[in-house]
């Protein structure tokens, strides 16, 4: 085998090598310039087909249909989540008032309904999804948050009961107790008009035609249960916004009272039953 030819080629690189080590440094730059430009013809086309050929997305297409389903799953759990956690909340709250409520009134048990229909013309009576089949009654007080009182069960169906407002008119009379500041022992008791726009009105005596009235606007107005197993003094109906003297009547004054929430709000209330009785199912 003629192995010349090689060899004479490689004689001839390493000769060439050693002549450029002795070469100006400018003439070096020229010649590897001018080399450059000959080979920009090529390089350039295989550079752009090499990119191509080689090309990898460097993420996925953010609006392809699978990404957008895959999105829309996700917000859908997110808000599932959260409206299960919010209702756990809820019942956990609900639960742990009708137990505080019970052991202050263990004579009574506590049920909540949800406020589910108005009633129709021009009545400001409403409904609420429980009745006599969940054992309530008629009479029932139905409470907010275990503290406000909403009014009572006027009407019963198996699944439903009918409740008249203590704004409303139609409730009648309400007995109650002004709680003054050193305490209930000193409470003065009064009876409470609707006056049908949401106030109640009320005459409390004085003393003396020269004695300070007894009551005082900002006081809280409780319900006067009538009921001998009440142990407490009753859902509070509201607060004292005005005391005015009462024409021709030197010895009294009168008395208006609003109720802290707007019950045309309230969407549930706790309806408060007696224990032990016929239509309780026998529960005790």
């Amino acid at each position: 085998m003629n192995h010349s030819a090689p060899n004479r080629s490689f004689y001839t690189a390493v000769a060439v090598m050693l002549i450029a080590c002795f070469l100006p440094p400018a003439f070096t730059n020229w010649l590897g310039g001018r080399l450059g430009e000959l080979t920009i013809p090529v390089s350039a086309p295989l550079s752009k087909l090499s990119m191509m050929i080689r090309a990898v997305p460097n993420r996925l297409d953010e609006r392809a249909p699978e990404i957008v389903a895959l999105e829309a799953k996700n917000k859908e759990q997110e808000a599932r989540i959260y409206q299960l956690e919010s209702r756990l909340a809820q019942v956990k709250a609900q639960l742990e008032r009708l137990q505080g409520l019970q052991s202050v009134d263990p004579s009574f048990r506590y049920v909540t309904a949800s406020r589910v229909a108005e009633s129709l013309g021009k009545s400001d009576l409403f409904k609420v999804g429980l009745g006599s089949s969940a054992g309530v009654r008629v009479g029932s007080l139905a409470l907010y948050e275990g503290y406000q009182l909403v009014g009572r069960v006027s009407a019963l169906s198996p699944r439903s009961s009918t409740i008249t407002p203590i704004t409303s008119r139609a409730f009648g009379s309400i007995p109650a107790l002004v709680i003054a500041g050193d305490g209930i022992e000193h409470a003065v008791p009064c009876t409470l008009e609707p006056t049908g726009d949401g106030a109640f009105v009320a005459d409390i005596g004085k003393v003396g035609q020269d004695e300070q009235s007894p009551v005082s606007v900002g006081q809280r107005v409780v319900y006067r249960d009538p009921d001998l197993r009440q142990l407490n003094t009753g859902p509070i109906i509201g607060i004292i916004e005005k005391v005015a003297p009462k024409d021709q009547a030197p010895l009294f004054v009168t008395i208006t009272v609003r109720t802290e929430v707007n019950l045309d709000d309230i969407a549930v209330v706790d309806l408060k039953i007696p224990r032990g009785s016929a239509s309780d199912g026998g529960e005790n």
